[in-house]
């Protein structure tokens, strides 16, 4: 029973963002639920990875609808088994792919990011304004995603002066279980 449930949810979550960007290979999922300090005592499903907002609320509605826990990882860099998985009925949505800029307003100086934009592409980004963000986000810059900084509640860079990543978020576009946002 346990074999076709993951069948079917993966299968449905693979329909939405495609073959290419479903892992479901122990070596992907055990290294995809593991962070710098803490391995998963128990594998997810499947490393489901959505290239838009839409592809990421669908995959979040499916898993709804089939009781599966989802463990959302951006950049792979925490310390403190944020994306650890604890269920078997569980998958990785992997930000990674989530990576628009979608607005750098200069004027009210806000940035519009997807959760999958690394710290090192939005500096570069907003520098070609002639632009800064207060808070760099960690150490890990290059690869750690503003979306795991937010969710970590990054502290480090900047943050002496201009406190932590938290400290300058104005909103967030969340998708509720139920695919509302």
């Amino acid at each position: 029973m346990a074999e076709a449930f993951e069948h079917y949810a993966v299968s449905a979550m693979e329909e939405v963002v495609g073959t290419d960007n479903v892992r479901r290979d122990p070596e992907s999922c055990r290294y995809y639920s593991g962070d710098l300090f803490f391995e998963a005592p128990v594998p997810p499903m499947a490393v489901i990875s959505p290239a838009t907002r839409d592809e990421a609320v669908r995959v979040i509605q499916i898993a709804s609808d089939e009781s599966v826990s989802i463990v959302p990882r951006g950049g792979g860099l925490s310390y403190t088994g944020g994306y650890v998985t604890q269920d078997v009925r569980s998958i990785i949505l992997d930000t990674t792919r989530l990576t628009r800029i979608i607005e750098i307003n200069e004027d009210d100086q806000y940035v519009t990011v997807e959760a999958g934009v690394t710290w090192q592409v939005l500096d570069d980004e907003v520098a070609k304004h002639g632009l800064r963000v207060p808070q760099f986000g960690p150490a890990s810059g290059r690869v750690s995603t503003v979306g795991g900084g937010l969710s970590q509640n990054t502290i480090l860079f900047g943050s002496a002066t201009y406190g932590s990543v938290a400290d300058h978020v104005l909103s967030l576009e969340v998708a509720l279980p139920d695919g509302s946002r």
